[in-house]
């Protein structure tokens, strides 16, 4: 069984606000349930972690994108990313991890830098960061490692799920500007869109009669003649554009 020590509190943060089940949290940090249970009872910075990543899990609809993306990193992975998170938020022993993870395959790497990716809000620059990376290396993985690319490729799809799953939650919710938007997309053959689509062929009857047929003064039509002129020219400035 493990000892607690203040390391438990930031990991126990983390894996809540990722929405992980306290059995799950209990195993990632390789304790009993029981022994979960009772520290949450003895230990009050641990409780109020994992109160409080629950409620940031409340806020972020990634977080079960997180969660299967950290099931996959085997418990290798998993113990060196929350050796490595520690680190980052501490300082300590920073250097020491880093050089650990530079020792590591290519594969387990880039497992690491996609959990770091979703777990940053798919912010590709600080995910890079975490796992000590340059961008550069990101996108050569992707143009360079089919398997890599479409890992990255399902998680661009979660992410549309994820984000079509709150939309359609939002409109449920009553959210008036989800509506509008839903209606003006989804049911834009309804009559929602922002412009109206015509569709059939429209006949265009242009009448053309000669000026001088009607009963104006000639101070007049000089002036109708000018106002027309103008317009075509107009016309033809805006035709070049």
């Amino acid at each position: 069984m493990s000892k607690y020590s203040p390391k438990h509190v930031i990991q126990c943060y983390e894996l809540a606000s990722n929405g992980f089940s306290n059995e799950k949290i209990a195993k990632s940090l390789g304790i009993s349930n029981f022994t979960f249970r009772q520290w949450l009872k003895k230990q009050d910075h641990f409780s109020t972690a994992l109160k409080m990543g629950r409620e940031k899990n409340k806020r972020s609809p990634l977080s079960h994108c997180s969660e299967l993306i950290y099931e996959r990193l085997s418990p290798q992975m998993q113990a060196l990313w929350e050796d490595l998170t520690h680190a980052h938020e501490t300082g300590e022993g920073l250097s020491f991890v880093l050089s650990v993870l530079e020792r590591e395959p290519r594969e387990h790497r880039q497992q690491l830098f996609l959990y770091a990716w979703a777990s940053s809000l798919f912010n590709i620059t600080t995910a890079c960061k975490m796992v000590n990376i340059g961008t550069t290396t990101f996108y050569t993985w992707c143009r360079t490692s089919p398997e890599f690319r479409m890992m990255v490729q399902e998680i661009e799809h979660a992410k549309k799920d994820l984000f079509e799953q709150s939309l359609i939650q939002g409109v449920l919710d009553g959210e008036p500007g989800l509506i509008k938007m839903a209606n003006q997309t989804l049911n834009s053959d309804r009559g929602y869109g922002k412009s109206v689509e015509v569709k059939g062929s429209v006949d265009h009857t242009h009448l053309v009669f000669d000026i001088s047929t009607l009963e104006l003064d000639r101070k007049t039509k000089h002036t109708l003649l000018g106002s027309i002129r103008k317009k075509e020219q107009q016309d033809a400035l805006n035709d070049d554009r």
